[in-house]
């Protein structure tokens, strides 16, 4: 689920006036993870104070699920509340195959990760309207405030190509996103847990003009069989 706080945004006007609202249940995003140790060792002190454990690390394929709605597109200056690209949007309308590697390692009490994941496009939605490939790279950490709750801070940069309307490149769509994600996880059971984060950005460079969010809220149940 994702609710954002949405604004026009243009890299040679970043005043310009224009806004709208967003807010719903977005598309659903069901993966499946395999992890190995590629090195079986002990873990080990070092300093004489930390132990840091052999990395983890993970194949991740999974698909997601047009749960979220999306909207007809609109030519952009044709009316005052244009419809917002795919990244905005509360879903594609389409399934769309997901593949990533990722990366974790234990430090005492403390956890550092990576991942880097692809979202391939799954074809044109009802609207004929095709969501531009896209990934992202996080780094971050966990760190244990609490017995069942942990601060969750990371760095995410994510890019996506252009999106497609009738075969042709949309206008207001593409382009490379930094953003800082202050996030926690709370422990349910001993299988369940609850996330949340906020992605804030903090750099972009944006393909064109485009409507685009100053920050965007996700929640998220991680369920371990």
């Amino acid at each position: 689920m994702n609710f954002s706080d949405i604004e026009f945004h243009d890299d040679s006007d970043p005043a310009a006036p224009r806004e709208r609202q967003a807010e719903g249940l977005g598309d659903t995003t069901l993966t499946f993870r395999y992890a190995f140790l590629p090195v079986e060792s002990e873990p080990h002190e070092e300093d004489g104070s930390v132990h840091a454990h052999p990395a983890l690390f993970s194949l991740v394929a999974g698909v997601s699920i047009p749960t979220g709605a999306p909207e007809r597109p609109e030519v952009m200056g044709t009316t005052s509340n244009p419809v917002a690209n795919s990244t905005l949007q509360t879903g594609t309308g389409t399934f769309d195959p997901l593949l990533g590697v990722s990366y974790a390692q234990l430090w005492g009490p403390f956890t550092t990760f990576g991942n880097v994941a692809v979202r391939i496009p799954g074809g044109e939605n009802r609207f004929d309207y095709k969501t531009g490939l896209a990934g992202q790279v996080n780094v971050g950490g966990v760190v244990p405030l609490l017995e069942e709750f942990s601060a969750v801070p990371k760095i995410t940069y994510a890019w996506q190509d252009a999106d497609e309307l009738d075969g042709d490149d949309a206008f207001g769509s593409g382009g490379h996103w930094i953003y800082v994600v202050p996030g926690f996880v709370l422990k349910l059971s001993e299988s369940t847990d609850f996330q949340a984060a906020v992605e804030v950005p903090v750099w972009r460079n944006l393909r064109t003009e485009q409507l685009d969010t100053q920050a965007r809220v996700t929640l998220g149940i991680n369920y371990r069989f």
